[in-house]
């Protein structure tokens, strides 16, 4: 007699749920002392998610959040930061999960998944004024939200420094407008018209998140499209993409690529679904975190660890 074949390939230290009955629901990490990992293969979609504490910290401050519905599929990294970190990223999490449900027809018609985002993080400044209602800025989140259809349609919302990319026949396309960072009013530069010192000084500046003062009109972008067959996403906060192989002109030592893209590409070569590739990017990446060199490799590849937690989803839809 043939066994049954399990629905969920792995998982370590993820809440699972059923929410509504048709749904399955995945926050993690369950505990914020240690690593999490989830990959899930089941008819219509692929899954790979690993949330990392960072060896300096007592508890990790990212959280990610995949709900698999009927032809209906929702991933969402936050990376927590500042003292109240923590609770803001699992909040705004949490209140996706609660909300989706009653905005998913919408959803569907729309792929207007910001307002999702939106309604989550309205409510958990609410929910946050309630229990500290004497603190005016102790942190707050960036966030990804993203809902991909069985049709292969999607649309992605971000606030903040977190990554999303696709992985195709072509190679690897980092999406959103990841080099601007804005300088005192109405002044733009970006990271490649930095030298290596000065980006990385700079890196960390936080141009928009979701806190006490609400969501960031200003901040949201926007991306929707339709995955051609094949096609991957890939969600990650920036402890991942920090520690990605950059280029810079060793000369000069000016930013000449800050992507990430050429790294994930030859991270993955040979790899074919999404479990193997979250685990060839995850190993190496989160090994670099610890290291202390600029310049590693060959050419003029260049690495900036930065020991941080780290959230990543990766998905393909069949």
């Amino acid at each position: 007699m043939r066994k049954k074949k399990k629905e969920f390939s792995s998982f370590t230290n993820a809440r699972i749920r059923k929410h509504p009955p048709a749904a399955e629901t995945i926050l993690m990490p369950e505990k914020r002392d240690i690593d999490s990992n989830f990959s899930c293969s089941r008819k219509g979609v692929s899954v790979f998610s690993h949330v990392r504490k960072s060896s300096l910290r007592d508890e990790c401050q990212d959280t990610a959040v995949v709900v698999l519905d009927e032809g209906f599929y929702l991933f969402g990294v936050f990376d927590g930061f500042g003292k109240y970190g923590t609770l803001f990223s699992e909040l705004v999490a949490r209140k996706v999960i609660e909300l989706y449900d009653e905005m998913k027809e919408s959803i569907i018609r729309t792929l207007a998944i910001e307002t999702l985002l939106k309604d989550a993080a309205i409510e958990t400044k609410v929910e946050m004024d309630r229990m500290f209602p004497d603190i005016v800025k102790h942190g707050g989140t960036t966030a990804v939200l993203a809902v991909v259809l069985s049709d292969r349609r999607y649309s992605i919302a971000s606030v903040g420094d977190s990554g999303s990319f696709v992985f195709g026949k072509r190679g690897v396309d980092r999406l959103f407008d990841y080099e601007k960072v804005v300088e005192g009013i109405g002044r733009t530069i970006h990271f490649t018209s930095m030298k290596i010192k000065e980006y990385f000084n700079k890196r960390n500046i936080l141009q928009h998140a979701i806190g006490r003062n609400g969501f960031p009109e200003d901040g949201l972008e926007i991306i929707s499209g339709i995955l051609q067959a094949g096609e991957k996403l890939m969600f990650v906060t920036d402890g991942m993409t920090k520690n990605f192989i950059h280029r810079a002109d060793r000369k000069t030592e000016f930013m000449e690529d800050i992507s990430g893209c050429d790294d994930l590409r030859e991270l993955t070569k040979r790899k074919r679904n999404v479990v193997s590739m979250g685990r060839a990017i995850v190993g190496p990446v989160v090994m670099r975190a610890v290291g202390k060199s600029h310049f590693v490799g060959k050419g003029n590849n260049v690495i900036l660890p930065s020991d941080d937690d780290a959230a990543i989803i990766m998905i393909s839809v069949d």
